[in-house]
C-alpha cells in the first residue's frame, strides 16, 4: 500500500484543482519553499501547512505526515463533495448518490485495513 507524504498530498491536491506552485505562495511562503515541500526536501511547520491548504480552499488532512492511497482518495472525494455542495452544483440526485457510493467503498476499504 503506497503512502503519501504531506508534500505529495499538497502537490497532488494542487494539481487536481488546477493551481500552480505560485498560487500557494505569499509574503511568508516562497515558491522555492513550496517546491521543497512537494519534493520532500522540507517538512513544513503546521502553520505553513494550514496556510497552504487555506490557499487551496481546503481543510488540512487529519494525518499530516502520511496517508494511504485509500485515505487520500477519500479525502479528495470529501473535498469535491464539500465544494459542490457549497457552490450548489449538484444538479442531479444521481451524481450525489454516485459520490456517496464511492465514499462508502473507500470507508469500507479503509476500515477493512484495521
Amino acid at each position: 500500500m503506497e503512502q503519501y507524504t504531506i508534500g505529495e498530498i499538497i502537490k497532488n491536491t494542487r494539481e487536481r484543482i488546477g493551481l500552480c506552485q505560485e498560487d500557494l505562495c505569499g509574503p511568508e511562503i516562497a515558491a522555492s519553499t513550496i517546491s521543497d515541500i512537494e519534493n520532500g526536501k522540507h517538512l513544513p511547520q503546521l502553520s505553513v501547512i494550514k496556510q497552504v491548504f487555506e490557499r487551496m480552499n481546503m481543510k488540512v488532512p487529519i494525518n499530516l505526515i502520511s496517508v494511504t492511497d485509500e485515505q487520500f482518495e477519500l479525502y479528495i472525494l470529501q473535498m469535491q463533495i464539500e465544494e459542490k455542495i457549497g457552490r450548489n452544483i449538484f444538479s442531479f440526485e444521481d451524481e450525489l448518490q454516485e459520490f456517496e457510493k464511492k465514499i462508502l467503498k473507500k470507508i469500507f476499504l479503509i476500515n477493512s485495513l484495521f
